[in-house]
Order: structure tokens, then sequence, then C-alpha cells
């Protein structure tokens, strides 16, 4: 005759709730509190999708939000790797919570009562704390195309990623986002028509053309403001992170922790961390973008 089924033992009852429980109850806890955020920021209808690394929450068709979850879940890995972070390592406490708010009226109504603050910018990061979310939507009075959406919402999560796995630094703009958007072409794929695209815009504007003379790179710490900054940023971070400069960028990026010497340390510092001059680092990029070594 068959055997009884075997109840499990206490052990292994205690071990499955050592392994999955807490993750479980964090994950719940987050999504709860993501619903209980959509209702106070009045927003009427957004569909909830859940990934392995976030909660989306957008008011867009469950589909597209299921479509932007797996959008992101590409961007994940590839600023992971970037970031050299460890397997235990994680940017932020469980799922980082993503709001997709197409209207702009409910974007100023969510921003006022969860973050409670009024902004002009058409995103808000908060990464630290029990509860991390990204909120982000149209700019004012602009309506860009969905794809492009997705992708700027890969640049947020990937500048989310930097500010959380470098907590304690202080990251100039132009390398958070040079990174973000690195991080987020990269993952749509080298060969795609966006990477493709600023790559050569890259090599126009760091090398120069005819007409221009190429970008120098204190031009992203001095004060100017190149019409292409964000271009030659992401170039830069592309480099440091991601091309031969990876040996030293921990070391780099590192670098803009305060210290009780210095307590905002800047470019200058970072440079000496990671053992670089800027003339030897300019030449290097340079040469990187032309050659591809």
């Amino acid at each position: 005759m068959p055997s009884p089924p075997r109840c499990p033992s206490a052990l292994a009852l205690v071990l499955g709730f050592a392994l999955a429980g807490p993750a479980d109850e964090l994950s719940d806890r987050q999504r709860q509190v993501a619903e209980a955020n959509l209702k106070k920021g009045e927003v009427k209808k957004a569909a909830v999708v859940e990934t392995d690394h976030f909660i989306v929450c957008a008011t867009i068709p469950e589909a597209k939000a299921k479509a932007l979850g797996a959008a992101l879940e590409k961007v994940y890995p590839v600023a992971r790797k970037g970031l050299q972070m460890d397997a235990g390592d994680t940017p932020w406490k469980g799922k980082l919570t993503v709001y997709y708010l197409t209207d702009r009226k409910e974007f100023n109504l969510f921003t006022l009562a969860v973050a409670g603050e009024r902004t002009r910018e058409s995103s808000h990061v908060a990464v630290r704390g029990d509860e991390p979310y990204l909120v982000y939507g149209p700019d004012p009075g602009g309506k860009a195309p969905e794809a492009d959406l997705f992708f700027e919402a890969g640049v947020l999560v990937a500048s989310a990623m930097i500010q959380g796995h470098y907590r304690t630094a202080e990251l100039p703009e132009w390398v958070k986002t040079g990174f973000a958007r690195a991080a987020a072409l990269r993952a749509g794929g080298t060969t795609s028509p966006r990477y493709t695209a600023y790559k050569t815009k890259a090599r126009r504007v760091v090398l120069g053309t005819s007409g221009k003379p190429p970008i120098p790179i204190a031009s992203l710490w001095n004060g100017e403001s190149p019409d292409d900054r964000e271009t030659v940023a992401t170039s830069l971070m592309e480099y440091v992170v991601f091309g031969p400069g990876a040996k030293e960028s921990a070391r780099f990026l590192g670098g803009f922790r305060p210290s009780e010497a210095i307590a905002t340390p800047g470019p200058a510092q970072a440079l000496e961390a990671a053992g670089w001059k800027e003339p030897q680092l300019e030449a290097a990029w340079r040469k990187w973008v032309q050659t591809g070594k």
C-alpha cells in the first residue's frame, strides 16, 4: 500500500521561512505602501505589476506596464555589472517602486502628497528608506513618444542604483546622469538604433569636426554648459565604467565620498583616488571613442 504523505520537518519549515519569508513579507509590505500611495496621491486608475526587482505602478494598460517592467529588468543587471556590485549587494531595500504617471496633473498631485514637494522636473527619486521609489511623468506641456519614456525610466532606475550603491558619496549630476544613460543605452542593445545614434554623435562631439573643436573633458566640472554636455558625460562615464577605465572606476566613484580632510570632494579628489591625471584620462578617453580600445 502507498506510503502516507510525509510531513515537513520542523527544520524544513524554519529554513523555508528563513529563506523566503522575510523577503516576501517586505515585498508584500512595499506593494501595500505603493497602493496606498496611489490613493493618497489621488491617482484614479493604475496598473500594478511586480517583477524581480520592481513594483511598477503605471497609468497605462497592464500589458504596457508589464512591458515597462521587462524593460527595467534589462537595465538592472547592466547597471549592477557597471557598478561592480557583489552578489549580496543591493542598491535599495527590497524592490524599487516605479510610479509612471502619464497625466501631469496627477503627477503634480502625487509628488505633493507623497514626496511633500512641488517640482518643475519630470521625476523624483527617493532610494533611502524601507519604501524606495521613483516617480516620473511627461515634461510640463510635453508628450514624448512611449519608447522615449520607457528609456527615460531606465535612465532613472540606473541613476537610482548608483545613488543607492554610493549612498555616502557626493556624486556630481554629470556622473549620475552619464552613468545612468550609458547603462540604459547598453541595456537596449549596442546594435540598437538608439545606441548607434548616440555613438555617432559622441564620436562627433568628443573628437570634433572640421567646423567645431572637441569639447574639453573639464567642461563637465568647471562650470561650462556646452550644448552637448549630456553626450560628453555619457561617453566619459561609459569609458570609466564599461570601458578601459572600469578597473579603476570603483576608486574613482568612491573618491567622491567625504572624508575628515575634505568635506566636499570633487573631480580632483576622484581622479587622484583612481590614480588618473586629467590630461592622460582625456587622451585615453578620446582614443577609446575613436578606436574602441
